[in-house]
């Protein structure tokens, strides 16, 4: 009965709310938003856009957080009242979207719940998302592919923008790697629970004997950093070449070396990015996403840890996540147990049950 699954839904809500709201100090939250306007409203912020800028964003994200929370509370009383009402009244089309708007409520919430648990500055940057094709030859760089087009989709879903850094074609199909940025509020914290090596399990479209493959790809996550932020780079230590490159710009591409590398000798960390067709601009891109990863590759030594998903041999017995598309069809991942029988919702960017037992499983 549709008033049943109403309730159902009602309840469902309910603790969600009682744990957004558990996460979240208004009163805190006031005193935060009040606090930043306050400085601001000084001479030696509003003068100094090195100062202000990172200030501003940050009240941006208070203040919408702050509109979020009186939102939801009007969104759940409404739930409330169609409930209540339509107990006593059943009304079928009343019924039917009294369930939308519940459903619409419970996906928010679920959304809300992560982040509002993010806590790390950088969980609000943009992402930069590289996948490289590990051990499984041919099929690996197919499912590098495959996994390019899953976070793509996923990053449509959550209403966040891509953008294509660099990308090296496969020998035969798919891709040996792809860098793109994900760009969104709270990109970079929905995507730190996917680095790591991904495993695909299925009949090899390539093995004309049609035999089950292995293959095996490596996911990993840089959060951008800001340009605000204090981090530059020593152009000493910098090794910077240009290349030919197709892609967009067409043969405008591939007449002029347009395309960045650029390497951080003291690391060894090497960027490409032959997206634009500019040369000035591919640079730009590529310094950006080195400085990126430098700061990164220096919180993770401070907290005396390098990466995972940088240490660990792109093969067997280090997946976070299988997907297996034979002899049965399951994604499960490793490290919570999470389980689904859909893989193909998944392989089409519906991630964010999966991401949420992890994210929630590291932040509560």
């Amino acid at each position: 009965m549709e008033l049943d699954i109403l309730l159902e839904l009602f309840g469902t809500i309910k603790n969600l709310y009682t744990r957004v709201l558990k996460t979240v100090n208004q009163e805190a939250l006031t005193a935060d938003i009040d606090s930043i306007q306050e400085k601001l409203s000084k001479e030696e912020y509003w003068s100094d856009s090195k100062k202000a800028i990172p200030l501003q964003k940050n009240l941006a994200i208070l203040q919408k957080k702050q509109e979020v929370l009186l939102s939801l509370e009007s969104e759940f009383v409404d739930v409330s009242d169609n409930c209540e009402l339509l107990s006593l009244e059943a009304d079928e089309k009343m019924l039917a979207i009294a369930i939308e708007s519940a459903k619409n409520l419970e996906k928010k919430l679920e959304k809300l719940e992560i982040e509002f648990l993010f806590q790390k500055p950088e969980d609000k940057n943009d992402c930069i998302l590289t996948i490289n094709a590990g051990a499984g030859g041919v099929d690996a760089q197919d499912w590098a592919n495959m996994l390019l087009r899953m976070y793509i989709r996923w990053a449509e879903i959550m209403g966040f923008k891509t953008k294509q850094i660099s990308k090296t074609a496969g020998t035969e199909a798919g891709i040996l790697s792809s860098t793109i940025l994900i760009q969104g509020l709270w990109a970079s914290g929905w995507l730190n629970g996917e680095a790591g090596v991904h495993r695909l399990v299925r009949l090899s479209p390539f093995d004309s004997a049609k035999r089950r493959h292995t293959s095996f790809a490596n996911v990993e996550i840089t959060p951008k950093i800001e340009e605000s932020q204090d981090s530059d780079l020593d152009m000493k230590e910098i090794d910077v070449s240009f290349f030919k490159s197709g892609g967009p710009g067409g043969q405008h591409a591939n007449k002029t070396s347009s395309a960045v590398r650029a390497v951080h000798k003291p690391t060894g960390i090497v960027v490409t990015c032959s997206n634009e067709r500019s040369q000035h601009q591919n640079k730009s891109i590529a310094l950006a996403i080195l400085k990126s990863r430098l700061v990164q590759l220096k919180r993770e030594e401070e907290l005396g840890r390098r990466s995972k998903s940088q240490k660990v041999e792109i093969a067997w017995g280090n997946q976070i996540r299988s997907y297996v598309l034979h002899p049965y069809q399951m994604v499960k991942d490793t490290r919570t147990g999470s389980e689904s029988g859909n893989v193909q919702k998944i392989l089409d960017g519906e991630l964010v049950t999966m991401m949420r037992d992890f994210l929630l499983q590291v932040n509560v």
